[in-house]
């Protein structure tokens, strides 16, 4: 399937156990489609030396995180939140605000099976671009994190292998990103038909 373009801003974050390929998929989908990419481990990099994971941390990456993404939002580019995706209530909050920039949220769940997700995890190369900025779990590390992932609940989400080849990965988020614009032009022409109903109950009779 050819790279689809889509006419409405569309905010991409990405979901999924860590080690599942999340980021091998969201720099590849970046660069093939020329759009921003907010990876969470690369900032928390560039904003400290050395990174403890603290709450306080954490919430200095978001508010970085967030301010970046309005900005790109609010010119009209979609973009890539890549990290720190896990919670519904984090996924609600960003849902919103690409609403309120009339973007098009998705999620894209990438899916691994555990064993192959923690071999990914406990043996990252640092020399792979992926996992440049990944920290690296133990087993217990591992289960944390994979506890905190919460499965998508009243959310448009399109689910992928993190097995794939790149190719497979993207012409599935392309069949449901034209099926996202479909869903949504069908439901901007039946409320334009609505508002231009005219009420026959309303209507005078004409008089002879």
């Amino acid at each position: 399937m050819e790279t689809h373009k889509s006419e409405q801003a569309v905010l991409y974050m990405t979901l999924g156990h860590p080690g599942s390929g999340k980021t091998f998929f969201a720099r590849q989908y970046a660069s093939d489609l020329g759009v921003p990419l907010i990876d969470m481990e690369r900032l928390r990099f560039e904003l400290f030396e050395e990174p403890n994971y603290s709450l306080d941390e954490d919430k200095i990456v978001l508010s970085l995180a967030d301010y970046m993404m309005e900005q790109f939002l609010n010119a009209g580019l979609s973009v890539v939140v890549d990290g720190m995706n896990s919670t519904r209530v984090r996924r609600h909050a960003l849902r919103e605000t690409a609403r309120k920039y009339h973007a098009l949220p998705l999620v894209v769940w990438v899916q691994t099976d555990i064993q192959t997700a923690f071999g990914r995890a406990r043996n990252r190369d640092r020399r792979n671009p992926n996992d440049k900025y990944a920290k690296e779990l133990d087993d217990r590390e591992f289960e944390q994190e994979s506890g905190r992932v919460k499965l998508p609940q009243h959310e448009d989400y399109v689910v992928i292998s993190g097995k794939h080849v790149f190719k497979n990965q993207m012409n599935v988020v392309m069949k449901k990103l034209i099926d996202m614009e479909k869903q949504a032009s069908n439901r901007q022409s039946k409320q334009v038909k609505l508002g231009g109903r005219v009420d026959m109950t309303r209507r005078q009779p004409r008089r002879r």
